[in-house]
């Protein structure tokens, strides 16, 4: 299958490392508004750098999308558009919406759309879905240093989607705030959610996931 990355930025040139090493797959090439950091990557696995998303559109059969959510719709559907087989990186979008919009139009070109929800994949969870019948509580903090990689959404569409793999969210609640750390602005946004997971059926079963983007001091 001929096979190309959108976006091959933090995320996306693990895409283009992971292509590149399968053995049903050919990596033909990869596009990204910094055509140096194409070129860059390109040149690492042995593909083209493509000047143009059209260009991506006439040369392969399946899609990486990792660029900034705030553009997942816009680039995903044009792809769509074409028929293409679509993986984005989750979120999936940036509005429940665009993410309706881009299912819809999955299924009327009869094309595949994956979301890249890859902890949903990680043999640990798979022992955790095992286990978890039996626990009464269950409390995950999943924090790190701050990153300026994804300034356009909040903690819960960037960390907290890999925390929750099934059941119904009760609540969501977070705390805003603005900082400033290294001139970089952090909007108001939810910084420190905390989400309820009630089983249904069980009297006592809940989870606390708690997710921070906040920058965590050096020490």
């Amino acid at each position: 299958m001929r096979v190309g990355v959108v976006g091959v930025g933090a995320l996306g040139h693990h895409h283009a490392r992971v292509y590149a090493s399968l053995a049903g797959a050919t990596l033909v090439g990869v596009f990204d508004v910094d055509h140096a950091r194409a070129e860059s990557v390109a040149a690492r696995h042995g593909c083209q750098a493509f000047p143009h998303l059209r260009d991506v559109v006439e040369s392969v059969d399946a899609v990486s999308v990792a660029v900034p959510t705030v553009d997942h719709h816009r680039v995903a559907r044009a792809l769509l558009d074409a028929g293409k087989d679509v993986l984005v990186e989750k979120p999936i979008a940036a509005t429940l919406a665009e993410a309706d919009d881009l299912i819809a139009a999955a299924g009327e070109r009869g094309a595949l759309l994956q979301v890249g929800h890859v902890e949903r994949f990680n043999p640990v969870t798979d022992v955790l879905r095992a286990e978890s019948g039996r626990a009464r509580f269950i409390e995950v903090h999943r924090l790190g240093s701050f990153s300026a990689r994804s300034l356009d959404i909040d903690v819960v569409f960037d960390l907290i989607g890999h925390l929750i793999t099934a059941g119904q969210i009760q609540r969501i609640a977070g705390r805003c705030h603005r900082e400033r750390r290294a001139g970089i602005r952090a909007e108001q946004s939810v910084d420190l959610p905390a989400a309820e997971h009630r089983r249904r059926g069980a009297a006592v079963a809940e989870k606390w996931l708690v997710g921070s983007k906040r920058q965590l001091d050096d020490k």
